[in-house]
């Protein structure tokens, strides 16, 4: 047995001293620990997703997909393009380069999609939807 342990166990009032001060001292670094060494990091992402009822994928990919990809492809700092279409669905994710002012480009996309002479029927999801499904 090494010396460590025959103090250990000599000793026991000594070793829940020591653990208990490490317990105390972990909790209070915890609680101290400063916001700066966790960074909010926003992503340069958004997706636009679209409701088209009783239409086939070809359908919504020509009626809805291709013509929201024409509206995000202009904008400045694009990355990569990403898009799906099911049937009665269509997703579209687009990724911008870092630093781009992700809010300027929401608005701008926002804009352009309302511009646009989509179907009648088309149902964008609500508003107050996550413009993100990356965190946590």
């Amino acid at each position: 047995m090494s010396w460590l342990t025959k103090i250990a166990l000599k000793k026991t009032w000594l070793t829940f001293l020591i653990a208990g001060l490490l317990i105390v001292a972990s909790v209070w670094a915890t609680i101290t620990l400063k916001v700066e060494l966790i960074p909010d990091i926003e992503l340069p992402v958004t997706t636009v997703v679209t409701i088209h009822p009783q239409a086939s994928s070809e359908e919504v990919a020509d009626q809805v997909t291709v013509p929201v990809e024409g509206t995000i492809s202009g904008i400045a700092n694009l990355k990569h393009l990403i898009s799906t279409s099911a049937e009665g669905m269509s997703l579209v994710l687009a990724e911008f380069e870092y630093g781009t002012d992700m809010d300027a480009v929401n608005a701008t996309i926002k804009k352009n999609i309302a511009a646009l002479d989509l179907p009648a029927d088309i149902r964008s999801l609500p508003e107050k939807m996550p413009q993100l499904h990356l965190e946590e």
